[in-house]
């Protein structure tokens, strides 16, 4: 059994940024994590550290419910690098709550990544997964995941050097 207050402690915000981010939908994202971690009390007494860490244990079930989330909502998730067919609704209310311009900027950025994109730069910079953690959960190669992360990063550079015309994203 783990101890659910340092697990919600430690992962509550990995988690949130985790799902906040292949959502882009703030909203959604609160009820989502809400059910992750009513998931993680329920199953509590099922974690076996000989099975894995707490860590993949607690992002396996994050990783399950945005599949059930997304399954319910009748939208395509792919994580094996496919674009999924989802365009959140609110996605032009969120970038006009967004105070500042090169923050949604980089948010319309995100948004135009495929799935396994913004699913690999979510574990690996709002998670802080490492890149062997995040092939395992998404059964992938260490090296694709390297090269996933590289990729989308180039990405995002290029455009915010377009954006905001300066090198400072080199």
């Amino acid at each position: 059994m783990v101890d659910i207050e340092s697990v919600y402690r430690e992962y509550f915000p990995k988690v949130y940024n985790y799902v906040y981010y292949r959502l882009l939908d703030r909203d959604r994202s609160d009820d989502l994590v809400s059910e992750i971690f009513v998931r993680i009390f329920e199953k509590q007494n099922r974690y076996d550290a000989e099975k894995g860490s707490v860590s993949a244990w607690v992002f396996r079930i994050a990783h399950n419910a945005l599949v059930d989330d997304f399954r319910r909502k009748k939208e395509v998730l792919s994580i094996g690098g496919d674009e999924m067919d989802y365009q959140p609704d609110d996605c032009d209310i969120q970038l006009a709550v967004i105070q500042s311009e090169e923050r949604k900027e980089l948010y319309r950025l995100l948004a135009g990544m495929t799935a396994r994109e913004r699913a690999v730069l979510s574990m690996k910079y709002f998670a802080d997964m490492t890149n062997r953690k995040i092939a395992a959960e998404l059964d992938m190669n260490e090296s694709t995941v390297s090269s996933v992360v590289w990729n989308a990063m180039r990405k995002l550079r290029k455009g915010m050097r377009a954006y905001v015309g300066e090198s400072r994203y080199e």
